[in-house]
């Protein structure tokens, strides 16, 4: 029930939502004698439905995938990793023209931090591992600060045989090779920087404070980390938010970036639109916000370029937003706690604080509103075969809206089909191919 079927020229590809495994069949006729089989209850005497049966596209009577995908929703959202995000600095170097951000605080305080060090320290045990988002602001603003916690949280994870991981999402403007390295020993490993196309659209929608441009320093930075940092547990997911505009130059931009990091595996690229999160600077440029990212995967797709979708393909298998997890929180850095790193002005957003000597005081009814379940399905997902696996929670954020009784599909479900054909294109790793 979770097959998603593209028929090409001379083969077939299928996508199956719960495995999240795309499969590139070379032979449709066979698969099409295979489906007339099952039609009539035999069981295929076919090498092609072996393979595809152990991958799980065709499944038995006996099982009941809804159940599968119920378990794989529940664990997901309720693993036992504490996955806090923080705002190191509530700053920003930069004045992006679509942010929503008010920049009305500084960076995180040594109260704070001294309370965060605490509660990790007593409650540890109560979890199966940590996972620290850094977020800003600008975090690397508060570099410092990030390696005073970080120094902290890995000895008491160490102490207690806990595993710890940590990324960040930054503008890159600071992440230089020797910033990188410096963020290695604090065991950031994955980063999430933003590129808005080439300098003549990134600078417009992404300058400086004081409206100087800030692509060639970015590029200046990845070129370094490319060439310099040799770490292989490093990933670096560019992201290009799009807009009108952008999409003129698109095809120049994706070969200006596979010329230079498409060779490095540590480098993929996310596209998303450019949209309204809120706040005011948004307004100046309504006009230009795009609606769909069909135009950009199509543009891509006959460009010929090469840009890794590593996050793209991570996205498709788990396209729920972190603020619907148990155990993700955004800690701010004067100790107030969120659930959403975007609708920071909103009072429901707000869940409680972290207290001087490491305890959480939080609201629980706002929390199990971002926790709970749908009520009821909502048109669109009554006839959706994936409901199971997203509960239309994609943005949790959305339950709070007036609108909260629409589809909340994820931009890789409403955009599959261009997806799933870029990925063949590509010759992805992700591609299995079935003779």
């Amino acid at each position: 029930m979770y097959n998603h079927c593209l028929p090409q020229e001379g083969y077939t590809l299928l996508y199956n939502h719960l495995t999240n495994m795309i499969g590139r069949v070379m032979n449709p006729l066979e698969l099409t004698n295979i489906q007339r089989a099952l039609e009539q209850c035999k069981t295929p005497d076919s090498p092609l439905f072996t393979s595809l049966a152990q991958d799980r596209f065709f499944v038995d009577d006996a099982c009941y995938e809804e159940l599968a995908a119920d378990v794989q929703y529940t664990t997901r959202r309720y693993n036992g990793i504490f996955s806090p995000i923080i705002l190191a600095s509530e700053q920003c170097n930069f004045r992006c023209s679509y942010c929503y951000e008010e920049f009305k605080r500084g960076n995180i305080s040594d109260d704070v931090i001294n309370a965060f060090i605490k509660y990790i320290r007593k409650n540890l045990r109560n979890y199966t591992g940590v996972s620290i988002g850094w977020f800003g602001g600008e975090p690397l603003l508060a570099a410092k600060e990030i390696e005073r916690i970080s120094t902290a949280v890995i000895d008491i994870c160490a102490q207690g045989r806990k595993p710890y991981s940590a990324h960040m999402t930054t503008n890159g403007y600071l992440l230089d090779a020797a910033m990188v390295e410096r963020m290695l020993r604090c065991k950031v490993t994955h980063y999430q920087i933003t590129l808005d196309g080439m300098a003549e659209h990134h600078n417009q929608t992404r300058a400086l404070i004081n409206g100087w441009p800030t692509f060639e320093r970015i590029i200046a930075n990845l070129r370094g980390i490319r060439d310099q940092v040799k770490a292989r547990q490093l990933s670096i997911a560019i992201r290009t938010n799009i807009t009108k505009p952008q999409l003129s130059r698109l095809e120049e931009y994706g070969s200006f970036m596979a010329t230079e990091f498409g060779n490095d595996p540590r480098f993929s690229f996310l596209f998303r639109l450019a949209g309204d999160w809120g706040g005011e600077r948004v307004q100046g440029m309504k006009d230009e916000l795009a609606e769909s990212l069909d135009t950009v995967y199509t543009r891509l797709l006959n460009s010929g370029v090469k840009l890794s979708q590593t996050d793209t393909f991570n996205l498709m298998g788990n396209p729920i937003c972190y603020a619907a997890d148990r155990n993700s929180f955004i800690l701010g850095s004067d100790g107030t706690m969120y659930k959403c790193t975007v609708r920071f002005d909103k009072e429901y957003n707000h869940l409680g604080h972290i207290s001087g000597n490491g305890d959480l005081f939080l609201d629980y009814d706002k929390l199990n509103q971002w926790l709970a379940q749908p009520i009821r399905k909502v048109e669109k997902c009554a006839s959706c075969t994936t409901w199971a696996l997203c509960r239309n929670r994609t943005c949790p954020a959305r339950i709070f809206d007036e609108a909260s009784d629409e589809a909340n599909c994820s931009i890789e479900f409403s955009s599959l089909d261009a997806i799933l054909r870029l990925f063949d294109r590509l010759n992805s790793e992700y591609v299995k191919e079935y003779a």
